[in-house]
């Protein structure tokens, strides 16, 4: 007899959505026309998926109840990355944002970015106004 920890064990023996023991569910069980509703939310910290460890360019992620770290260093320890640090998520969010304030907000920045908005609005509609009279 296999032991209770085999995957034999586990996928033969607990049914799934369909009903069917050691079937694996991998799409909406409301047809594929439906989005499951975990395809829809929203990540729950603003800089999930957006920040890479520096050491081995792996995602940084939640790895503690606060904290926010290397996700290859916290899924396959020393043999995935050397990086051991951690920072607190709330920390984090609030360097980057303080970071951007300090580079986006300056005067010429802000000028550079409305000059190219007013150049790129000006050729939508110049374009708009071009396809316009084609089907005119």
């Amino acid at each position: 007899m296999l032991p209770r920890t085999s995957s034999l064990w586990r996928r033969d023996s607990h049914p799934t959505a369909s009903g069917k023991p050691g079937a694996v569910q991998t799409a909406c069980p409301h047809g594929p026309e439906v989005t499951p509703f975990w395809a829809k939310q929203r990540p729950k910290y603003l800089l999930t998926g957006k920040v890479t460890c520096g050491v081995c360019g792996s995602n940084y992620g939640k790895v503690g109840k606060l904290r926010s770290g290397c996700h290859a260093r916290s899924n396959y320890g020393e043999a995935g990355c050397s990086n051991n640090l951690t920072i607190r998520i709330g920390e984090l969010e609030e360097q980057v944002l303080a970071a951007l304030k300090d580079d986006m907000l300056r005067p010429d920045v802000i000028e550079a970015f409305v000059a190219e908005y007013v150049a790129e609005s000006n050729r939508l509609a110049r374009e708009r106004d071009r396809d316009g009279a084609a089907h005119r």
